[in-house]
């Protein structure tokens, strides 16, 4: 029987809350329904994360990442185009003359709530490439699994220490006190930097859009 990484699962599960927003608002409120789903999907994502983190110790980390997961590229191609799609909203919301204040807060919502999404899921992706198991060559570790980061501490790693490695990264595009020892992991976090930069400076530019727009 094939089991789901929790990310996957979440992923997964916010998806169908998402459609099942969107189904409904687009009887209940027409103009709404592509950032009710947008929104939702952000949401339940993010909830189900932080209902996660505090039962996931190390050891519960390590079970998981034996379970199925998304590919990289996967993760970063549907969680981005969600992101652009709450960009464009904002955008064209705050452009329209006779734009509706409950339109414009939700779409302004959708920003953090994508931001958030987006070094969530790459926390989750940090787990499992961490604590995945490895060819001899490349484990990090006596007991097999890949490992590739170094938390100060010297504790193994739980939910918590990979949000925090990857909500650094999403800040400021760089990481802090955590050393990356693998080149895998150092390769992932180049792509995620370069993926944070972008997105703060569109979010940026997004938001002074709609100061302007308003003034």
């Amino acid at each position: 029987m094939i089991r789901l990484s929790h990310a996957r699962a979440s992923f997964y599960l916010a998806a169908v809350a998402g459609l099942l927003a969107w189904g409904w608002a687009l009887y209940a409120v027409p103009y709404l329904a592509l950032v009710v789903g947008v929104d939702v999907f952000f949401i339940a994502y993010l909830v189900r994360t932080l209902a996660a983190v505090p039962s996931f110790d190390a050891q519960r980390m390590r079970e998981n990442a034996g379970h199925r997961d998304e590919p990289l590229w996967l993760v970063l191609i549907i969680t981005l185009a969600a992101a652009a799609l709450a960009v464009i909203l904002v955008i064209t919301v705050s452009g329209q003359k006779d734009r509706d204040a409950i339109a414009l807060v939700m779409t302004l919502a959708s920003l953090p709530l994508a931001w958030a999404t987006i070094h969530a899921m790459m926390a989750w992706h940090y787990a499992h490439m961490y604590w995945r198991k490895a060819d001899k060559e490349e484990a990090d570790s006596a007991d097999g699994y890949h490992g590739g980061l170094i938390f100060p501490g010297g504790k193994p790693p739980g939910a918590r220490d990979f949000l925090y490695f990857s909500f650094i990264i999403g800040v400021a595009a760089q990481t802090a006190d955590v050393s990356i020892s693998s080149s895998r992991i150092r390769a992932v976090s180049l792509l995620h930097s370069l993926v944070a930069f972008t997105f703060n400076t569109v979010l940026l530019a997004a938001v002074v859009n709609v100061v302007v727009s308003l003034a």
